[in-house]
């Protein structure tokens, strides 16, 4: 399909990059992504002051936490909610809205299984949400909420 060059930039994005988001997180979750050609302004009429981009997607066989989508979202987009936030300081903020699992107890307590939950996937505390991959975010999804199903 056809989008502003841009948004088909984020879509592809690799995980760290400048056009890094949770566009780029979500899309690449559920599909295959490819940005296939750009097309000019004169490919258009009337022609616009912008480049499209046409984007191939394939919908993933194995799409990432397929069995919690909308609370997946959720989760994605609080992790990209403060971009110059640490992952673990946009989850402390987002706690309450992000569910039971992180709604509860004190901040102390939160802090503490964060970090626990964080060392036993192997992720830095001080890391950005955009330094990692759809797959590692749901991991730690599922490892904050519990079985889903």
């Amino acid at each position: 399909f056809t989008v502003l060059k841009e948004a088909g930039l984020r879509m592809a994005s690799a995980p760290g990059t400048y056009d890094d988001s949770a566009f780029s997180v979500l899309c690449p979750s559920a599909c295959r992504l490819k940005l296939a050609f750009d097309l000019g302004s004169k490919s258009f009429w009337p022609a616009p002051r912008v480049t499209s981009s046409v984007v191939r997607m394939e919908r993933r066989r194995d799409p990432v936490a397929a069995d919690d989508r909308a609370g997946f979202s959720a989760f994605v987009r609080a992790l990209f909610s403060s971009r110059r936030k640490t992952l673990r300081n946009n989850l402390r903020a987002s706690a309450p809205a992000l569910g039971p699992s992180l709604g509860h107890g004190d901040g102390a307590s939160l802090d503490t299984a964060l970090v626990e939950t964080f060392e036993r996937l192997g992720i830095r505390a001080d890391i950005r949400a955009e330094a990692l991959r759809p797959e590692e975010l749901a991991a730690l999804f599922r490892a904050l909420h519990g079985p889903i199903g």
